[in-house]
């Protein structure tokens, strides 16, 4: 047959028999074959396998081509499909997209992993432009129609919901500079494709109620404005398709200037710094929250929920760059945290860490982490202290107490079996990590402390 032909050593004689030295080549007078013909007899013997495991290759793709000739035209369609994807390499892409793609990203260096650690992941559906305003309610109704690459999930909305849109982009990331009587926030309205419609403070404090939760939800780094407002409502879909209660809730996305500026490890400090303002920003806005008895639920990813620890710490009392909240301290707030894969240092939660006060106002947390996300394996390289890591990395350790000094309920799940290398937040919430189901979980909860 022909796999004897190819491998059997009695089918294809390439030994020193069927070399030149059977053709008058005489051997030294000890029986050895000079130099010369050794090394012309060795370069035979690589000819004559090369060409044995072409020749076998040659065979096996004739093999699948004819079978795939004989297949149904979808399954050869699928085949092909396969094919290409099983041999195009993998490379880093700046951009993911809300699709499918190679989930293991090969990072060789620190400065690889602080590149996507910038995290400028992309969107499915179309992001609304800065002229796109709101005419009509803006209160979510029915189920949005389906458009062509939309996926499912984005049918699903809970009727009367309400999307809110908080931006700081226009305001300064200078934490010596920052108003912290009266910021300044850029509120808007949203419908449920995006458009924005301009509101003010007093209309969101006006709609506060007791019986509705308010998730405000932080982005990571690299995210445009309109990119935000895109992945924002991606997640609510997520959470409204997986929550088991069908509350009505206020969704309200958190916008800061974190787009892309300098190149990685810079880009990285710069954002880090940024983050721990919007905490004192996000810290003023929450005090308004507690004084109306809102049901508060906070969900953050990578420097997102660097954005929640520093605001809840501002809110208690405690001080972010050398700046403190106007007025007496707030404490036993009791927001419900989602956090993932935070880009928030491990110890800085501990008791007597640099955001030891964050968990007086905890009721609990959500941490999804990833022990492979080679990303905040170097996250050292932000804050300058070598051994450091990251809580998205190294998972839970410690937490100080709670306003009363009981333990933080904390849920914590690794995802690295489903997330792998990549410091991806469309990762947790589409494989089976199952982010959507965790964070739903905090819209019933926040009514649960009332």
């Amino acid at each position: 047959n022909a796999t004897s032909f190819f491998f059997s050593n009695n089918s294809m004689t390439c030994h020193d028999s069927a070399l030149p030295n059977d053709h008058g080549e005489p051997r030294l007078p000890d029986g050895r074959i000079s130099f010369m013909r050794r090394i012309f007899i060795d370069h035979n013997r690589v000819v004559c396998r090369d060409d044995r495991i072409a020749r076998c290759l040659a065979i096996l793709w004739l093999g699948f081509l004819i079978g795939l000739a004989a297949a149904p035209q979808s399954t050869r369609a699928a085949t092909s499909e396969s094919l290409v994807t099983s041999i195009t390499p993998l490379r880093l892409k700046s951009t993911d997209a809300w699709t499918e793609e190679p989930r293991e990203t090969n990072l060789n260096s620190a400065g690889d992993a602080l590149q996507q650690l910038n995290d400028h992941d992309g969107v499915m559906i179309d992001p609304p432009s800065e002229e796109q305003t709101l005419t009509g309610d803006s209160i979510i109704g029915d189920a949005m129609p389906m458009r062509s690459g939309m996926p499912s999930s984005l049918a699903h909305t809970v009727p009367g919901d309400r999307l809110w849109l908080i931006s700081t982009r226009s305001i300064t990331y200078n934490a010596c500079r920052a108003n912290l009587s009266q910021p300044g926030l850029n509120i808007s309205r949203l419908d449920k494709c995006g458009r924005r419609r301009p509101s003010s403070l007093d209309d969101y404090l006006a709609t506060m109620a007791v019986d509705r939760p308010r998730l405000i939800y932080i982005h990571g780094n690299r995210r445009e404005a309109d990119v935000a407002i895109t992945r924002g409502i991606e997640v609510y879909r997520e959470l409204s398709r997986k929550c088991s209660a069908s509350i009505p809730i206020d969704w309200v996305i958190w916008s800061w200037p974190s787009d892309r500026e300098t190149f990685i490890i810079s880009d990285a400090r710069i954002k880090a710094e940024r983050s721990d303002t919007q905490g004192l920003y996000l810290a003023w806005l929450l005090r308004h929250h507690v004084a109306n008895g809102q049901p508060t639920g906070l969900i953050g990813f990578s420097f997102g929920a660097r954005v929640i620890s520093s605001g809840l710490h501002a809110l208690a009392g405690g001080c972010i760059k050398g700046r403190h909240l106007e007025g007496p301290p707030t404490t036993n707030a009791g927001f419900d945290v989602g956090m993932l894969a935070p880009a928030v240092v491990s110890s800085w939660l501990r008791r007597g860490g640099r955001h030891a006060m964050a968990t007086k106002n905890m009721d609990s947390l959500v941490l999804l982490y990833n022990h492979k996300d080679f990303l905040l394996k170097n996250y050292w390289l932000v804050n300058r202290v070598k051994g450091s890591t990251a809580l998205g990395y190294s998972g839970p350790v410690s937490f100080a107490p709670r306003f009363d000094g009981s333990r933080l309920p904390v849920r914590s799940k690794d995802c690295a079996a489903s997330v792998g290398s990549a410091h991806s937040e469309k990762e947790f919430y589409q494989r089976s990590c199952c982010a959507g189901h965790e964070m739903a979980k905090l819209i019933p909860a926040t009514l649960t402390r009332q």
